[in-house]
């Protein structure tokens, strides 16, 4: 393919690209408004979840208890979710619907001293704890190391990792035996559709990732359409125009104006790297294998 090479290349394969991303600029400003349009498509689930403060800190943590659910009206999620409900679905058994990026609020005292306020559990990321053995156990009277920091997680409930082995023989027996004569119910009235809900969700964050992250360190600051760049988050060596013009500046020669000179290749810079490589012509020339 074309463009299937990465870190060794030749000059006609660079051309190439080089064309490439830089043509697609014009389609950025209509691709981001695709994007918008997609978002508000799809909508949005948000799960409020049950606050405590600490009385001592003031820091606000969330629990696992789950208070509200919403969805946008009209969305694509909220057509999901009526069906869903209207076979006998309850929306908090899908997903906890966790969102990272708003997950912890900043808010400031009077005098100025930060307070972190939690909207989601465990910042709105399942991840594994870890322990050290000289500190108190765990709610469920076991050291948590290695642990998933959720609830259901199954040696939370058995005070620790355990081998059940005989012990649940029996009740897999039952539940499958319980369970195979409605197992196309479960697929059509609660597995599909939860499936295609969690989909829609992973979209939608995919496509803010793509307009929000992608596209600005790409091209923040310099498309008008494009988020302002977040120097905090990206680099500015990082977007395209600046490596493009670090690349061109190794296969091309700069005249006294600092202007690149696409007739003259650059044999110094060319000799200190083996991985890129002059065209051999007339064979390689006009195309970009």
């Amino acid at each position: 393919m074309s463009f299937g090479w990465l870190g060794a290349f030749r000059q006609g394969s660079w051309q190439s690209f080089r064309t490439f991303i830089l043509r697609e600029r014009r389609d950025i400003t209509r691709r981001i408004s695709v994007i918008d349009a997609e978002i508000l498509r799809i909508g949005r689930i948000v799960v409020g979840y049950r606050r405590t403060s600490d009385p001592i800190t003031g820091e606000i943590t969330a629990t696992e208890e789950r208070v509200s659910f919403t969805v946008s009206r009209g969305s694509s999620l909220e057509r999901l979710l009526q069906a869903y409900i209207a076979l006998g679905g309850n929306p908090l058994d899908i997903s906890h619907f966790f969102e990272p990026d708003r997950s912890v609020l900043i808010s400031e005292d009077a005098d100025g001293t930060p307070r972190m306020a939690e909207q989601y559990p465990y910042g709105g990321v399942v991840y594994p704890l870890s322990a050290d053995p000289n500190e108190p156990v765990g709610i469920y009277g076991v050291h948590p190391g290695g642990f998933l920091s959720l609830r259901k997680y199954p040696p939370w409930r058995m005070g620790g990792r355990r081998e059940l082995g005989t012990k649940m023989e029996p009740f897999v027996n039952y539940i499958h035996y319980a369970r195979r004569w409605t197992q196309q119910e479960i697929r059509y009235k609660r597995n599909d559709l939860e499936a295609r809900i969690v989909k829609l969700c992973d979209l939608r964050e995919q496509l803010q990732k793509e307009r929000d992250d992608i596209l600005n360190q790409a091209f923040g600051g310099l498309i008008s359409s494009v988020l302002s760049f977040n120097e905090d988050r990206f680099a500015k060596g990082l977007r395209v125009p600046s490596i493009v013009d670090l690349i061109d500046s190794l296969f091309y020669e700069r005249d006294e104006n600092g202007i690149l000179d696409f007739d003259q290749e650059n044999t110094t810079e060319l000799s200190k790297h083996d991985n890129l490589w002059e065209d051999e012509l007339p064979d390689e020339r006009n195309t970009a294998l």
